[in-house]
């Protein structure tokens, strides 16, 4: 291919592709090597590739990597993710080449990079921009639900949209998963952006909300420090002894979060599932005031365990203060 453009110009694309390289060059580095503009070794590049692809003789020889790649990208559904080109039709001493190849063949399109998209490349212009538009409603539709799905219900999600499109986009889910930049897996299994915290959890706070979201009941500081190291602290990290999570942490980290209430020594659960904050004292203030009526202390033991771990006894000890709490003639308490 390169034995029919001038030194120059195969110069520029041995470097720009890394043939026979060990790395790629960028336009401006070339064009520094050249005193000339970046611009001005783009177009020589550009003349090149043109130059090689008007020699039908030349391109026919090519037509058994073209077949390769058609059949690839028609497997994938018309569009695939570029990184996933390489890695299943070159090895890694090979990708230079299928780079220069890629840029030859007749009819592909190429998608570059967005904050939505990794690079990719189609068959057809029209079927890319379908692709594209499929995936990017699929992120809408997860930024307005904000919830996390399981594969199952992303799968259903995928095939309804697709059906919205005047030609029907048969991409399948696992292919929207490697197009899109910001659909990924979550520490549990399900799906979402990659920008919640469900899904890429940046700190101790975020590792304990799933935590508690997957054991579904109140944790000691030191249990969850304990699971969070079961489901964030990967196999390489545990074989390096990479430092694990410090009880201390959790419990200093936590108690500073309105999405978690101490509702015992050390014990902890999620503000969501109704427990409140403050102490005993506190929440028994509070229950008799929403009742607005004096109440037996086995009805104020029920309300309070729906809201606090804590023992009975540590309830009727605080009942006792007289400066909140009177008790009737019947047995019943209310506020002083």
């Amino acid at each position: 291919m390169l034995s029919s453009i001038s030194d120059k110009n195969r110069e520029v694309l041995e470097r720009r592709f890394g043939i026979d390289r060990d790395e790629t060059e960028t336009l401006e580095s070339i064009g520094k090597s050249h005193k000339i503009t970046r611009e001005r070794v783009r177009q020589i590049q550009e003349y090149g590739l043109k130059k090689i692809m008007a020699s039908e003789e030349r391109i026919s020889l090519l037509a058994p990597a073209f077949g390769k790649i058609e059949a690839y990208i028609n497997k994938k559904g018309g569009v695939a993710k570029e990184s996933d080109v390489f890695e299943a039709l070159a090895s890694q001493d090979d990708r230079a080449y299928l780079a220069f190849v890629l840029r030859l063949m007749p009819g592909l399109v190429f998608g570059k990079e967005s904050d939505d998209m990794h690079a990719r490349h189609a068959l057809d212009a029209g079927f890319l921009k379908d692709a594209d538009a499929l995936v990017v409603k699929i992120h809408k539709v997860l930024e307005v639900s904000a919830d996390p799905l399981r594969f199952s219900s992303l799968k259903s999600l995928v095939k309804d949209e697709s059906q919205n499109f005047n030609k029907f986009i048969s991409v399948s889910p696992e292919n929207i998963l490697a197009l899109s930049r910001r659909i990924k897996q979550g520490p549990f299994s399900a799906y979402g952006l990659a920008e919640w915290s469900r899904i890429s959890p940046r700190g101790v706070r975020d590792k304990a909300h799933l935590v508690f979201e997957s054991e579904k009941r109140p944790l000691h500081f030191k249990e969850i420090s304990q699971f969070i190291d079961k489901y964030f602290v990967s196999a390489a990290d545990e074989a390096n002894n990479v430092r694990q999570t410090h009880p201390q942490t959790v419990h200093n980290e936590l108690i500073k979060d309105p999405r978690f209430v101490l509702i015992g020594r050390g014990l902890y659960a999620l503000s969501e599932w109704g427990y409140e904050p403050g102490t005993v004292k506190d929440v028994l203030v509070q229950i008799l005031k929403d009742a607005g009526r004096p109440m037996l202390k086995e009805d104020v033991l029920q309300l309070i365990s729906e809201r606090r771990f804590v023992k009975p006894n540590t309830i009727f000890l605080n009942l006792q203060n007289r400066n909140y709490f009177k008790k009737l003639e019947d047995g019943k308490y209310f506020l002083a």
